[in-house]
């Protein structure tokens, strides 16, 4: 047969892929025009599959024209014509940026060489995609899915088929359908739905999935296509897939490993080094290599399980941002609140590279490595200021495998999180807060204030008193300073000050003013009270200098209290 007999010994009817409510595309389906010869038959007959497949390209892409549809097409193409330069150059020329898909068929038996590959790739890169069709039909060809990118896989309609009434083949179904998202594609076309239950046993599986079959449509002209109000072409968003996080792939590095290396026990150091290297997450290497590939078969290997996929979809449904990161400052886990802030998942990320794009995120690490590096401290809570929008951020460190974790949630600071770094009593901040601020107090003044006569009020009149006391003191202090003005807890009855400016002469005669009037507050009260206090500025030897400079100097001043040589 020549091209011209091609042209004139078939013709093409469509078959819609829905969507949701609506066609967002068609497979091409070649038919015999004399209708004595089956398809098979006419198949068999052709000595040109490549001139065939050109022509059926050809054929299609007329009929798009004729009815001026723009919806996506799919043509079924052998691979002989794939592996044919001739075809590559004339299907670029016919259908580059077409929104044409080749739908790869009879490829049980195909070898997947370079060269084929290559061939894919220039489709590719001139907007033609390449499909796997029939998948799950005799030998699963899964390895050339992966190998060639394909844009799309088709179930064949043996896997759909009796799911509806057999338990065993809706969990085949289920998990080719995890595999297949797992190793090459999320975009997926169920093929030959015969029912509504079909339907909808396959949207539990699948999100609003591409499904095909005689349910919703048969094959037809495309001048009927043309007639329904249900044809909505898929966005440009929608026609791009989620690529793969190839920096993950653990599993993948260390069976090339042990394949091309000649290891003699599984369970060998050379093993254990190689993943200690290659565990980006840090969540498989242990020093005991027994512990290493118990950890790699659990993460990598094992189904994970009913009520591991509960408490992770829990987390991605929270609005707050979750993210867990491990000693070494890599993202093991973003939750889609954060993956939407930040506009991608981070995970397996190297920070540098995060840093390099936004210098903000150094910050977080740094105070990563304060909660990871202090034994004593498994928690802490903290405000931060993003765009201008406070935020409470809360860290929790964990201990997995014999490594540190940091687990991070933020979230607005009106959403009502009892602040853990404030003192309950006093409400002033909690000594700890030096050790989580990272904001650079040089040049501002330090003082350090002892209350004199407390242990007296609590002797006399007991502690409860004692807590009013001190209550009302810090209530008189943070009211006399400024917003800006940091008012820290750091004992019993010893506070610290920071002062948000640096004229150390002009803050200590506040100090001897809010001395007098608070001696003479709680002494209409009956209680003896003041307080002693020390000054100094922060230097560039930072800011514990600065306070352990005041302490000297306020017992220097309790000192000069107590001989009677000041008030």
């Amino acid at each position: 047969m020549n091209q011209g007999m091609f042209m004139s010994g078939f013709y093409l009817l469509y078959q819609p892929k829905i969507k949701g409510e609506h066609v967002v595309a068609l497979e091409a389906l070649l038919r015999p025009t004399d209708s004595q010869i089956s398809l098979s038959q006419y198949l068999a007959a052709t000595e040109n599959t490549i001139a065939l497949d050109l022509a059926v390209l050809e054929r299609c892409l007329a009929d798009r024209q004729q009815f001026a549809l723009d919806l996506p097409v799919s043509i079924n193409i052998h691979p002989l014509s794939l592996e044919d330069e001739y075809f590559i150059e004339q299907a670029i020329e016919y259908a580059a940026h077409q929104n044409i898909t080749f739908e790869l068929v009879e490829y049980q038996h195909i070898e997947i060489s370079q060269h084929l590959v290559n061939n894919i790739s220039q489709l590719k890169w001139h907007g033609i995609k390449v499909s796997v069709d029939d998948f799950g039909k005799d030998f699963a060809r899964a390895d050339l899915a992966l190998s060639i990118g394909a844009s799309e896989v088709k179930f064949d309609r043996s896997l759909i088929r009796d799911i509806d009434t057999n338990y065993i083949k809706f969990k085949h179904l289920l998990f080719l359908c995890s595999k297949i998202k797992t190793l090459c594609t999320h975009n997926i076309v169920f093929e030959g739905v015969e029912n509504r239950r079909q339907k909808e046993l396959i949207e539990l599986i699948v999100d609003d999935p591409i499904i095909q079959g005689f349910y919703f449509y048969q094959p037809m002209e495309l001048a009927s296509i043309a007639k329904l109000d249900c044809l909505k072409a898929p966005s440009y968003q929608e026609l791009i897939d989620t690529p793969l996080n190839l920096g993950l792939d653990l599993d993948f590095k260390l069976y090339n490993f042990l394949v091309e290396n000649e290891i003699e026990e599984l369970e060998s150091p050379q093993v254990n080094d190689f993943i200690k290297q290659h565990d980006v997450l840090g969540l498989v290497y242990n020093q005991d290599v027994k512990k290493t590939l118990s950890n790699l078969r659990n993460i990598y290997f094992n189904s994970a399980s009913v009520i591991g996929n509960g408490v992770m979809s829990l987390i991605d449904a929270t609005e707050k941002l979750v993210i867990m990161r491990n000693q070494d400052g890599v993202a093991v886990y973003d939750n889609l609140a954060h993956q939407e802030l930040v506009g991608a998942s981070i995970v397996g990320t190297a920070p540098q590279d995060i840093i390099a794009e936004n210098a903000a995120y150094e910050i977080c690490l740094q105070k990563d490595q304060i909660v990871l590096e202090d034994d004593s401290l498994m928690f802490h809570k903290d405000t931060e200021f993003f765009d201008g929008v406070g935020y409470e951020t809360i860290r929790e460190k964990m201990v997995y495998n014999d490594n540190k974790f940091v687990i991070t949630s933020i979230c607005p600071s009106d959403s009502g999180l009892m602040d853990v770094s404030r003192d309950e009593l006093t409400h002033c901040y909690t000594r700890s807060f030096l050790k989580y601020h990272l904001d650079s107090y040089q040049g501002r003044t330090v003082a350090f204030l002892d209350m004199n006569g407390f242990k007296a009020i609590n002797d006399q009149f007991g502690h409860k008193v004692g807590d009013q006391c001190l209550m009302e003191f810090s209530v008189q202090l943070k009211g006399s300073l400024r917003e800006k003005d940091v008012v820290i807890r750091y004992g019993g009855d010893e506070f610290v000050v920071i002062f948000d400016h640096a004229v150390q002469r002009d803050i200590e005669k506040r100090l001897i003013v809010l001395n007098q009037q608070m001696t003479q507050e709680f002494a209409s009260r009956g209680y003896q009270l003041s307080f002693a206090y020390g000054t100094a500025v922060v230097t560039e030897q930072g800011i514990e200098q600065a306070i352990e400079e005041a302490d000297r100097a306020m017992y220097t001043h309790k000192s000069q209290i107590k001989r009677g040589l000041l008030n």
